[in-house]
């Protein structure tokens, strides 16, 4: 998960009071139940949360990391500038 705190003057809101998380699991996660982001997710006021069809490890690889990458750059961007 990342947290990127909202930069100043987004959404008519103070500046970097609301920060934002991003949340991505694996939802065949062997390590770690799929369960306890989505409950993260859900206590942070700006969460957006995706889902992979992957395990633990196959994130790493394609096709799962373009689409994990792709997910990751459109939140940054979105957030960041």
């Amino acid at each position: 998960m990342v947290e990127v705190p909202r930069p100043p003057g987004r959404g008519g809101r103070a500046a970097g009071s609301l920060p934002v998380l991003f949340a991505c699991p694996c939802d065949r996660a062997n390590l770690i139940d799929p369960a306890i982001a989505e409950r993260v997710a859900d206590t942070a006021p700006h969460a957006v949360i995706e889902h992979y069809d992957a395990d633990h490890f196959t994130v790493y690889h394609p096709p799962a990391v373009e689409k994990i990458l792709a997910h990751q750059i459109r939140f940054l961007t979105e957030h960041l500038f």
